[in-house]
């Protein structure tokens, strides 16, 4: 990762933090980045972030090279160790590594200019989140060993995000991986979020890891009966569409009932509350677009897998 204010440091802008790909699990990989199977770091959250090693090219949409990257397995595969040269000539090096007393990953990155930045996160679909209070960085894989880095910045403490960097890593290594669809055609979804209370439930059905793409969202939303949220905003349009109880739709004080078959929409912006009034719960579908929110969503709820037998 990096965390600069000079275009010299990770790329142009500084911020150029080293994308990698996802794609761990599903590849074979040449000797040089096989995967340990003895050892006390031989299990597979291990091998999450084997993607990004090798030597990489980066480069910015409008087709400009920001900056070379390698990325090396070293203390015998319990971390991975990034060196970064960018075009302008700033340097930096970090450290990438899976706690798992956490279950977590973490990143430690320093630069030529002394700026440090400290993520963690962890493997969420096919791409790997790191974030700080202020900052999170998504890489996902692409076609032929490609990466797209997605680097965005908060002030709002979440609410909303803008682009910092967008930026795609290509192979200098010689080593290659099997095409990797750009979607999947079918799912089951990709994950589940439950709140901290235990009120709101959420089945993240399309999202980018499944997409392929960041255009929109879509999720399976359980609100507890006799529930109520707090008010806050999105960054997106939000759509729901009521599969079953009833829910109270308010937004910016104005209140509406929606019952099954009814659809509520929101805009960015907006301040939303959500409300149950009944003894039964409410399920609705809901819509995000553009993508985005499930990501900020993620960061108040717990995580865990959908089961799909």
């Amino acid at each position: 990762m990096v965390k600069s204010s000079a275009p010299a440091s990770r790329g142009c802008p500084l911020f150029l933090v080293l994308p990698l790909l996802a794609f761990a699990a599903t590849v074979s990989w040449p000797t040089g980045a096989a995967a340990q199977t003895t050892g006390p770091c031989s299990a597979q959250e291990y091998r999450q972030f084997d993607f990004w090693i090798g030597s990489w090219e980066v480069y910015s949409p409008d087709g400009k090279r920001t900056g070379n990257n390698r990325i090396e397995r070293v203390l015998g595969g319990c971390a991975l160790h990034e060196s970064w040269q960018s075009a302008g000539g700033g340097n930096g090096h970090s450290y990438s590594f899976y706690d798992a007393a956490t279950g977590r990953w973490h990143q430690t990155w320093i630069d030529g200019s002394g700026q440090a930045l400290y993520l963690d996160g962890g493997h969420s679909g096919q791409s790997m989140v790191l974030a700080d209070a202020t900052n999170r960085i998504t890489w996902t894989p692409l076609e032929n060993r490609a990466v797209r880095q997605h680097w965005e910045s908060t002030s709002d403490g979440g609410e909303t995000w803008t682009t910092v960097f967008n930026g795609e890593y290509r192979p200098t290594d010689g080593l290659t991986a099997a095409p990797k669809p750009a979607y999947e055609t079918a799912t089951r979804g990709t994950r589940l979020l439950e709140s901290r209370d235990g009120g709101t439930l959420i089945k993240v059905l399309v999202e980018q890891s499944n997409l392929g793409g960041t255009e929109v969202e879509l999720a399976e939303i359980e609100f507890a009966a006799n529930s109520r949220g707090g008010g806050h905003a999105h960054g997106s349009v939000e759509i729901f569409y009521i599969l079953s109880g009833e829910l109270q739709h308010i937004v910016n004080g104005e209140t509406s009932l929606l019952k099954p078959g009814m659809v509520g929409i929101v805009r960015p912006g907006d301040e939303v509350v959500h409300a149950v009034p009944g003894n039964e719960p409410c399920r609705v579908l809901v819509i995000w677009a553009p993508g985005g929110e499930v990501e900020r969503i993620a960061r108040f709820f717990t995580e865990r897998p959908i089961d799909h037998r």
